[in-house]
């Protein structure tokens, strides 16, 4: 059996999966609550820095030819996590319909923490063309900050990002967060549902 469509859950900077976090409670949610019969797969919670190309290429392998993947982000988990699976799987020609963002904020190898002083970088942070919808939530009471979303697709949209009264380091719990992600979640697996069942030598 291969997936329609896969969900990719990626924690922030410090997060591990030895703790609890916010990013982790998503993940039940997602794992518990999406349509049955949807060709979902459900990806435990990553961490930021994880071997992305790795992971790309198990889905790359688990994927059906018009399989897709949702990304759900927080802090580092989107400016590393999120833009480094994005490009290693448009290299795999694999499509992303659907990014959620939490706080993102800015990475670079060689200056990690320009994204700790929003004054000095505020993005934004790039993702490639296979990349079709991005939506994010920000915060302003410490740092770091949520900085803006680029898309090389030009078809490609970002929604004005939604201001929370949030600590960064608490807002991967935001219930509008986790409602947001588990809205496009289960837009698309439903959408995915119809699909198998409008199939040839399926029943409708």
């Amino acid at each position: 059996m291969k997936f329609k469509r896969f969900h990719v859950p990626i924690m922030g900077f410090t997060q591990l999966a030895d703790g609890d976090t916010g990013v982790e409670r998503l993940w039940k949610r997602l794992r518990d609550e999406l349509p049955r019969g949807a060709g979902q797969c459900v990806i435990e919670p990553k961490v930021w820095n994880e071997n992305f190309g790795r992971l790309a290429e198990f889905i790359h392998r688990n994927i059906e030819p018009d399989g897709v993947v949702n990304v759900y982000a927080y802090s580092w988990g989107v400016g590393h996590g999120a833009r480094q699976l994005c490009q290693q799987l448009h290299k795999r020609g694999i499509q992303v319909p659907q990014l959620v963002a939490c706080d993102p904020v800015f990475h670079s190898y060689l200056r990690p923490w320009r994204g700790v002083f929003p004054a000095v970088w505020n993005g934004p942070i790039v993702f490639p063309q296979n990349v079709w919808h991005a939506q994010s939530f920000i915060q302003r009471q410490n740092t770091p900050q949520g900085t803006s979303l680029k898309l090389l697709n030009k078809l490609g949209v970002v929604d004005e990002p939604t201001l929370l009264n949030y600590n960064h380091q608490y807002i991967d719990d935001a219930i509008e967060f986790h409602d947001l992600a588990m809205h496009v979640a289960a837009k698309g697996a439903i959408r995915d549902v119809q699909k198998i069942t409008s199939e040839p030598g399926t029943e409708k």
